[in-house]
């Protein structure tokens, strides 16, 4: 699990306003990742080239940045030069962007969720990740046709949709949509409703039907 605690969107100056922490993402899922006998852990404010080193070895993945169309933040905000990980090669000089290596086929991945902003949308330059992911060799990749919300409501989605894994033995697509019912369930205010409907905005590519569990 790709994790980031100070993260910033490419182009905004204001870095206090886009602060970011992602690492309850990796507290509330690695029990049940475990539990499901992954030999999972977090990997915390990796550059795209140490995101690079782990996709090839790895069945299940989760990103989770600040996101855009075509591309996640892969870089803390004291990185000097941000690195992102693209759908497709477009470079910027005041940016490290890198697409998925096509030298190393993911075959071995289940599944990679990008748990970012608009992660399952098309970038005239960066491409779409979910279908690069898909392209390179993942049987699935999810992302989100929205902006989410940052905190622990995606933490709880990303939670509950393992949890489903681990008891169901479902699908995807079932477990994607059990994990948006049950925050509907568990956070019933009126202060959640715009961010679950956010959250319920998910897209999968490749097989809805793959299993990781």
């Amino acid at each position: 699990m790709f994790t980031y605690d100070s993260g910033r969107l490419p182009g905004h100056q204001d870095f206090a306003e886009f602060r970011i922490n992602t690492r309850r993402d990796a507290e509330f899922s690695l029990p049940w990742l475990w539990d499901m006998n992954y030999d999972a852990g977090e990997y915390l404010n990796n550059s795209v080239d140490a995101v690079h080193h782990v996709l090839p070895n790895a069945s299940v993945v989760t990103i989770g940045s600040h996101g855009a169309p075509g591309l996640v933040l892969c870089a803390d905000a004291s990185t000097p030069r941000m690195t992102m990980l693209t759908g497709t090669e477009y470079l910027l000089s005041e940016h490290y962007a890198k697409s998925f290596d096509r030298q190393w086929p993911l075959t071995a991945t289940k599944l990679i969720i990008f748990a970012s902003c608009q992660s399952a949308l098309t970038d005239q330059h960066y491409g779409n990740l979910l279908n690069e992911a898909v392209t390179r060799g993942a049987d699935a990749a999810l992302g989100w046709k929205d902006s989410i919300p940052v905190g622990e409501l995606t933490s709880r989605w990303q939670q509950y949709f393992f949890t489903a894994c681990y008891f169901l033995h479902c699908d995807v697509k079932t477990a994607a949509d059990t994990a948006t019912n049950r925050l509907k369930n568990e956070f019933p205010g009126k202060q959640y409703k715009e961010q679950i409907e956010e959250l319920s905005k998910f897209e999968i590519k490749g097989s809805e039907n793959i299993t990781i569990y």
